[in-house]
C-alpha cells in the first residue's frame, strides 16, 4: 500500500496541473492550464519586489490564457473608499492609470 503525500499550497496547484489528483485521473485541460497559471503567478509574487514589474509579469502570464486587449489591476484605497487602477496595459503598452471606482453596497454596513 502506497502512502499518500500531503500536498499543500503551490505544490497542490502544480500536482493538479500535472493531473496527479483524484486518484491519478487526468485533470481537464482548462483546469490544468488555470492551475499552472496560478502556480506561475504565485512564484512571481514571491520573487518580484517592484509592484509595476510584478503586475507586468502577471499580465504576461494571463495573456497566455486570456486573449485580452486591456488588462488592469485595481486596488482598494481605504482612505478614499474607492478601487483605483494602479496598473494598466492596452494591447501590450502601458497606459496611465487614472480611473477610480467608488463602491456602494446599499442595505449593509459596507460603504
Amino acid at each position: 500500500m502506497k502512502k499518500k503525500a500531503k500536498v499543500r499550497g503551490t505544490s497542490a496547484s502544480i500536482a493538479a496541473a500535472k493531473g496527479h489528483t483524484d486518484g491519478g485521473k487526468t485533470a481537464h485541460p482548462a483546469v490544468s492550464q488555470s492551475l499552472s497559471l496560478l502556480s506561475e503567478i504565485s512564484q512571481e509574487i514571491t520573487c518580484v519586489l517592484d509592484r509595476d514589474e510584478l503586475f507586468g509579469r502577471i499580465a504576461d502570464r494571463v495573456k497566455k490564457v486570456v486573449d485580452y486587449h486591456l488588462f488592469s489591476v485595481m486596488l482598494w484605497n481605504e482612505k478614499s473608499t474607492q478601487l483605483e487602477i494602479v496598473f494598466s496595459v492596452h494591447f501590450g503598452e502601458p497606459i496611465p492609470a487614472r480611473f477610480r471606482v467608488p463602491l456602494y453596497n446599499y442595505g449593509s454596513t459596507f460603504r
